[in-house]
């Protein structure tokens, strides 16, 4: 994410959206599918974060808006709507 968040400062972007991943809903199910298919190792813990995103969420939220102050960028963040 930061050299990401560095290389978006460079191209002369003002500031990053930050959203976390939407489990609700249909996305839920296609994104269980594709992790049973191709990482099944990774389905328990997709399962819990899916029951409660918060933490996840709210870890995301200060982890970008820690980088951002690093690299300049306005930093703009979503609810998580849990």
């Amino acid at each position: 994410i930061d050299a990401l968040f560095g290389e978006l400062k460079q191209a002369g972007v003002g500031y990053v959206l930050v959203d976390s991943l939407n489990l609700c809903g249909a996305a839920r199910g296609r994104v269980t599918k594709v992790l049973e298919a191709h990482y099944p190792d990774l389905v328990t813990d997709y399962v819990a974060l899916a029951r409660d995103r918060q933490p996840y969420h709210d870890a995301l939220m200060a982890r970008t808006r820690a980088i951002n102050a690093r690299r300049g960028l306005a930093w703009r963040g979503a609810n998580s709507g849990n």
